[in-house]
């Protein structure tokens, strides 16, 4: 289209299937452009991305690095960043570490020292209605893949001095995760595509199938059939972050279906 603006329609997916196959080409012309898109203020970004930030976009970046990897760890470090594309960051450094082109023992101590230091800008009381305050439970998310049983001490007591989402995080199935082993989490997350993307069939196939299951009719074969013929179409807009969850839990995406592990929770008491 010749404006722009038909990137904001709900239904408009093109420049997704593009940063899919960009990612797939590992084509590093897309690396800075995406980065800046990145760096959009968080409503441009919901409106642009909606949930394919949570599924798609940080292994498209890990994808376009080039190993070229300060500029991903500067958009996580910057507090100025919407939080879920500082979170997309992460997700791509756990992948470069996932695909051996990261030190896992060098990113763990930078994770560490991110949640140290989001932790100690959080109110006594913190409200996880603001977004900048989920920060601590995405590293946290992030440290679960890639850090060992040495770090679940720290990370239980601030589960316990309310400082993660249990929302959105679950302490158990955190601590699971950091009792297993690293190479466990590695070749698991390897073997269900969580590393640089090789298909983009298959990347805009696993986001169309976490809405299509968020809306109740989620059939994989079906969505997996649909991405071998070649058909990307996508029967529902983009689900933005905030917007109610298509489940009808009464949730906000971002805390239900949309979740970092994909997984709704019923709120703990």
């Amino acid at each position: 289209p010749s404006s722009p603006e038909a990137a904001l329609e709900s239904d408009y997916v093109l420049h997704l299937h593009a940063i899919a196959l960009l990612a797939q080409w590992r084509d590093a012309r897309a690396y800075a452009p995406l980065l800046a898109l990145l760096q959009l203020p968080s409503e441009q970004l919901d409106a642009l991305f909606g949930d394919y930030l949570s599924v798609v976009v940080g292994r498209a970046l890990a994808s376009v690095s080039g190993g070229d990897l300060d500029p991903i760890r500067a958009l996580a470090l910057d507090p100025a960043v919407d939080t879920y594309a500082r979170e997309a960051a992460l997700e791509a450094l756990v992948v470069c570490a996932f695909e051996g082109d990261l030190d896992r023992e060098t990113l763990v101590a930078e994770l560490r020292a991110l949640g140290e230091k989001e932790i100690a800008a959080l109110p006594a009381k913190p409200d996880f209605g603001d977004e900048a305050q989920l920060m601590p439970t995405w590293v946290v998310s992030r440290l679960s893949d890639v850090a060992d049983q040495e770090l679940w001490p720290l990370v239980e007591a601030w589960f316990k001095a309310g400082y993660l989402d249990a929302e959105v995080l679950d302490s158990e199935e955190c601590r699971a995760a950091l009792f297993s082993s690293f190479e466990e989490r590695r070749d698991e997350a390897l073997s269900v595509g969580v590393g640089y993307i090789t298909d983009a069939a298959d990347a805009i196939a696993q986001w169309v199938l976490e809405s299509a299951q968020a809306n109740g009719d989620g059939d994989e074969g079906e969505v997996l059939h649909r991405a071998d013929e070649g058909s990307f179409a996508r029967e529902m807009p983009k689900v933005g972050r905030n917007d109610p969850c298509p489940c009808n839990s009464g949730k906000k995406y971002k805390k239900c279906c949309g979740r970092e592990d994909g997984k709704p929770t019923t709120v703990q008491s």
